[in-house]
């Protein structure tokens, strides 16, 4: 059995998963919920610079000095306007 979702719910899928990961179903998963979102953030990356340009680098975690939450690396590549 198959069930359609539309643009828009896959949308509010992504945004309530980075709203609140510890919520989403990787909370199961067999990798700690910290990992396991940096692989969904690594794969957005990835769907971001092939079909936006930039090239994805990496995920980088909170590192507690700056008021940086979970950030995604890129760089440039001839299609980034």
């Amino acid at each position: 059995m198959s069930k359609l979702i539309t643009d828009t719910e896959m949308a509010g899928i992504i945004t309530q998963a980075i709203a609140d990961f510890s919520q989403a179903p990787w909370a199961d998963s067999h990798l700690s919920a910290d990992l396991a979102y940096q692989a969904f953030l690594e794969d957005l990356g990835r769907v971001i610079a092939q079909h936006f340009g930039g090239r994805f680098k990496r995920v980088g975690v909170p590192d507690g000095i700056e008021a940086l939450d979970h950030t995604v690396s890129f760089g440039w590549d001839r299609r980034v306007p």
